[in-house]
């Protein structure tokens, strides 16, 4: 309050009450005063100021380099300024110029980017910037990538090839510079990543990058670069991935045929998916399965929503014979949940191996939930909710969606290229919707996009304890109900 009275007065004022007077004196504070509470308070009132003076202010707070790591600041002034790029105002531009803050950086740069169809100019100014000051050019690249992320092809703006020449030297640039280039079609960039993805000397973790920049972008060679490292420990899980995009049934029967051969255990779920994501490779896939080539356990309940998802009468009639039902009737599950109950008293529970728990758990949860910090995030963290309860666990495994919060609805998009991919939605735009999957996140590009419906349904699968003996399902569930944490 000291600090709120010391720069606006005793009264509290309005946007369009702010005179010139008061305007010149936050500028002046904010490129004089040692107080870094002063600032913060300059940084809240950015959003009570006319548009027209927001970028004047934001410009004197962020040149100031001491508070590029405070954990507020950054935040507020963007929070000021990030309305004027839809109000055709350039302020936020201009704070790119002054500031060394790397993560208002990474936002200006982003949001000039996300433009690119309608003003290539901003974007240029951004890549005029990281030329002249190559310090700054991690932020702003970096920024640009997550707007472009998910792009196949992006206009090039008239100063890349310059500014591309002057980076390249810089050697922690060169990923976003590929990565980039490949979006505005520059070929030397292509063919940089493809000497990477082949590069037995380079780091994995580098090849892998430089794989899945390729697949992002799609070029036509695609499918031999894929082809070529299937085999290749570390990149074949990621080359499945690629071959996913090409609608041909000898694909999934190669994967099918060296299932047990090219990927260990950890790499086959990333094949099952594949396999789950076109109906000609699915039916492929439950072919497999009943003739033992494929242990049916393999088939998660997830991967089986999806294939149930396409549609298809004679797939999931196949689906029910191999796999089993996906979905059960309300009575079914009532009478499950009883059955249940009554087997799992405290004295069976007793005789259960939280060891032999702990393994179901991390082949049938841990993909989507977390439990003390550790599994994904597909679906809501288990460390505090009421597991402890039996009828509560019983509920929620047996029928999940009874209850629905709309952050857990299954969304199932199917691409023009004839894949299905189904998650739920973490963040969109009018370019682009990135869904989180079982082990990572994907964006799809919305001219990709042929048909997208968000279902009634929990991203959790039903069926989940239909794969289980009754023994494995007791150990399963003593091991959710144990509140001791097992390290």
């Amino acid at each position: 309050d000291v600090y709120k009275r010391q720069i606006m007065g005793s009264s509290e004022r309005t946007a369009t009450e702010f005179d010139s007077e008061i305007v010149a004196r936050f500028f002046r504070m904010a490129r004089e005063d040692s107080s870094g509470l002063v600032r913060l308070s300059l940084a809240s009132t950015l959003q009570r100021l006319p548009l027209i003076s927001r970028g004047d202010l934001a410009v004197q707070l962020a040149a100031r380099n001491e508070d590029g790591s405070d954990h507020n600041l950054p935040g507020m002034v963007w929070f000021g300024i990030h309305p004027l790029a839809n109000n055709g105002l350039a302020g936020h531009r201009w704070v790119a110029r002054v500031t060394e803050w790397p993560d208002l950086l990474r936002w200006v740069a982003r949001t000039c980017a996300m433009d690119i169809e309608n003003d290539l100019s901003v974007v240029e100014e951004v890549l005029e910037e990281a030329g002249k000051n190559p310090h700054k050019a991690p932020h702003l690249l970096q920024g640009m990538s997550e707007a472009l992320q998910g792009w196949r092809k992006a206009p090039q703006p008239e100063n890349w090839e310059m500014v591309r020449a002057k980076l390249v030297e810089h050697e922690e640039l060169a990923d976003l510079l590929r990565e980039l280039g490949t979006v505005f079609g520059d070929g030397r960039a292509m063919e940089e990543l493809r000497a990477v993805v082949f590069d037995g000397s380079a780091h994995l973790s580098a090849r892998r990058k430089a794989l899945e920049t390729l697949i992002s972008i799609g070029p036509p060679n695609l499918r031999e670069i894929c082809e070529k490292v299937l085999r290749t420990r570390g990149l074949n899980g990621t080359a499945v991935r690629g071959l996913a995009m090409f609608d041909d049934p000898a694909i999934g029967a190669k994967l099918v045929g060296n299932y047990g051969r090219f990927f260990r255990p950890d790499e086959r779920p990333v094949v099952i998916e594949a396999l789950a994501s076109r109906p000609a490779w699915a039916n492929t896939l439950l072919g497999a399965i009943e003739s033992g080539k494929i242990p049916r356990a393999d088939l998660t309940p997830f991967h089986a929503r999806q294939i149930s998802a396409m549609g298809n009468e004679e797939l999931l009639a196949r689906l029910r014979k191999v796999w089993g039902d996906v979905r059960e009737s309300s009575r079914e599950k009532r009478t499950r949940i009883a059955q249940l109950e009554a087997g799992l008293s405290p004295a069976v529970l007793d005789k259960a191996d939280l060891g032999r728990g702990r393994l179901h758990y991390e082949r049938l949860c841990a993909s989507c939930h977390m439990l003390y910090g550790n599994g994904g995030k597909l679906g809501p963290d288990l460390t505090g909710s009421g597991r402890a309860e039996l009828e509560y666990l019983l509920g929620n495994i047996i029928d999940p969606s009874a209850t629905l919060p709309q952050d857990f609805r299954l969304t199932v998009i199917e691409k023009k290229d004839g894949t299905t991919v189904s998650g739920n939605v973490t963040k969109e735009n009018e370019y682009a919707v990135t869904l989180r999957l079982l082990d990572r996140e994907e964006t799809v590009d919305t001219k990709d996009i042929a048909k997208r419906t968000t279902l009634d349904q929990s991203l959790m699968p039903e069926g989940l304890l239909l794969t289980l003996k009754p023994d494995d399902v007791r150990d399963l569930i003593a091991f959710l109900k144990n509140q001791k944490r097992k390290r």
